[in-house]
């Protein structure tokens, strides 16, 4: 049955825009996903009422395969909430309702079936939820959107709808429902979803990850650009001493890899409470190593920071071809196998007007960090060295540095040394780094924030 509800979903992605459906941050999930996500506790005695709530349905699968598995369990009360809010999809979701409804009259179960269309973030429900699945849009909204000002208590810079959902449904588990979801990893890390993060750490115990090798294997075709992962647990203060971490395979939702981490190894390490997700034993390793380093760039006396030129709000002030008193302006194009290559072969602007004071920089020694990286890219990290006497470009006191890329300097002021740069530069393009960063950021982009909070052993300056 699962199978039929991928085929009329199908038929909907087949004349529905790509670019539609990506405004609506909708990706549904496909039928093996939804089997594995289905694999509930069966820890309720038989007779109860068991309350599923799944928000933001969409085609209304992970609904059906979750009431299966508890039809085959042995359950026979079954309560179940489906809450969407787009009208286009609701052919394929009433279809699924209807497949609901027969194959729990094949299992002489009672079973009632609450369809709502409207704002899950905004909706108040009149009673606690046994298990939640969720598949949730993956949309950034406006801080002073609805749904921002809603849920403000866990809104901190850009607020994306996945998180809100993660927080909401939490807030809707009755103590020791279960909790299923499927995001990207961003939320492990990285400021925005600090707040999400710390109530996650509050009242959720987590039991199990799940960690896709690929980028593109749940959502093939989609062009996702983060990693995705699966986060089974339940609701409660307690966290259990390990938590099971399940590796699945290239093309196969089979397990390639299981092991356990203890939660205190992995779960919100650090003052940014991040969850670390480990693929294998060494990785637990590295994590080790880092966690006993008492220091990092920030508390060393190191801050990175953000290229202060953001292109489409400067226009008037950033040039493609040299004019008289301009000066170099370093973007990602420039970093290139470790080394900076300027002026490139590229059509987007590569100088500045040195009159807007506001964009430059003393032209000093640093290191310049990618913000973003390549799905191709071997490296996560792409970085190079930059120092003032092999740059002497354009014969300026200045520099500065587009949006895209972070830059390197000290927080008292003074110029680092060539020493520095090279011990630093080792440091951030070794190995280790180049894994703990992937264990703390799934995505392509490394923010300043992020960098900064890297552990550092103490160097000679």
């Amino acid at each position: 049955m699962l199978r039929t509800i991928e085929m009329y979903t199908n038929e909907y992605k087949d004349t529905t825009q790509k670019e539609i459906r990506k405004k609506k941050g909708q990706f549904f999930t496909p039928a093996e996903v939804s089997m594995r996500m289905a694999a509930v506790e069966n820890k309720y005695p038989k007779n109860q009422l068991i309350r599923v709530l799944d928000p933001g349905a969409g085609n209304g699968i992970l609904s059906f395969a979750v009431i299966d598995k508890l039809l085959r369990s042995g359950y026979k009360r079954l309560d179940i909430t489906l809450i969407e809010t787009d009208t286009e999809i609701l052919p394929v979701l009433e279809y699924t309702i209807t497949k609901i409804r027969q194959i729990c009259e094949s299992y002489h179960a009672e079973c009632t079936i609450h369809y709502i269309d409207q704002n899950f973030v905004l909706w108040e429900s009149s009673c606690l939820y046994d298990i939640v699945i969720c598949n949730p849009p993956y949309m950034k909204v406006r801080k002073d959107s609805i749904e921002a000002t809603a849920m403000k208590a866990y809104v901190y810079g850009q607020p994306n709808l996945y998180g809100l959902f993660m927080a909401k449904a939490v807030e809707l588990l009755r103590d020791n429902g279960q909790y299923i979801f499927i995001t990207p990893r961003s939320w492990t890390s990285g400021k925005y979803f600090t707040k999400v993060r710390s109530f996650l750490q509050k009242e959720l115990n987590i039991k199990e990850i799940d960690l896709f090798s690929s980028r593109d294997e749940v959502f093939q075709g989609e062009k996702v650009l983060q990693e995705t992962m699966i986060l089974y647990g339940e609701k409660g203060q307690i966290q259990n001493e390990k938590i099971k971490i399940n590796i699945l395979k290239d093309g196969t939702l089979d397990t390639g890899n299981s092991f356990w981490a203890a939660a205190d190894q992995i779960k919100f390490k650090g003052s940014e409470q991040y969850l670390l997700l480990p693929e294998n034993e060494n990785d637990l390793k590295i994590i080790d190593i880092m966690s006993d380093m008492t220091d990092s760039f920030e508390s060393s006396g190191y801050h990175f920071k953000t290229g202060p030129v953001v292109e489409f709000r400067n226009l008037d002030h950033i040039h493609k071809i040299y004019q008289t008193g301009d000066i170099p302006m370093y973007r990602s194009i420039h970093i290139q196998n470790g080394t900076l290559q300027f002026p490139a072969d590229t059509q987007k602007a590569q100088y500045v007007s040195a009159d807007e004071e506001s964009l430059l920089i003393p032209k000093q020694n640093t290191i310049l960090v990618r913000r973003l990286s390549m799905k191709e890219d071997l490296k996560r990290i792409q970085a190079c060295k930059y120092f003032v006497d092999e740059n002497t470009d354009l014969n300026t006191e200045f520099m500065t540095v587009e949006n895209h890329v972070n830059y390197l300097t000290r927080k008292d002021g003074m110029e680092m040394t060539r020493n520095e740069i090279d011990q630093l530069f080792d440091i951030l393009m070794s190995d280790m780094y180049e894994r703990y960063i992937r264990l703390i950021n799934g995505s392509t982009q490394i923010n300043a924030g992020e960098l900064n909070k890297l552990p550092l052993q103490r160097i000679e300056r």
